[in-house]
């Protein structure tokens, strides 16, 4: 367990925590899914704070420009696409014009999926598996493999 900050009297942050050891990643551009709350967003925020230009993905543009907007005022770079990611050719136009945001794709962070409780599933219910299978495992696949045919 790290020592606390005896300067502050406090524990380390998660941020803290996360970023100790990690190397700078001045000039790699990185693209973060469902970046417009959440774990998607801290992500994108540390990402950010190592150096690393972000594309900010969400299917809610206003939650990906304001997460783009805190980087920004942070002193990073950052750009909001409004992107479905269960939507393969959205996936496609993304991972083919990345290279022309900020000039290549280095680090893909697939952070979109749900929770859903046993109960909110509805064991046979199918579309609502299809639903999860699609949003949490398909989705994430499917950047990962458009990325590595892309390049």
């Amino acid at each position: 367990m790290p020592e606390t900050d005896k300067e502050n009297h406090q524990a380390p942050t998660s941020v803290t925590l996360m970023t100790m050891g990690k190397q700078r990643l001045d000039g790699k551009v990185a693209m973060v899914t469902h970046a417009g709350q959440g774990c998607g967003k801290e992500q994108a925020i540390l990402l950010a704070s190592l150096g690393a230009s972000i594309i900010v993905t969400d299917a809610d543009i206003a939650q990906a420009e304001h997460t783009a907007e805190d980087i920004r005022h942070a002193g990073g770079k950052a750009i909001a696409v409004a992107v479905d990611i269960t939507v393969k050719s959205q996936i496609e136009m993304l991972v083919k014009y990345a290279s022309g945001i900020f000039g290549g794709l280095d680090i893909v962070v697939n952070s979109a999926g749900f929770v859903y409780s046993v109960s909110e599933l509805g064991i046979r219910d199918a579309d609502n598996l299809e639903k999860l299978l699609t949003e949490n495992i398909n989705a994430a696949l499917s950047i990962n493999q458009t990325r590595v045919s892309g390049w």
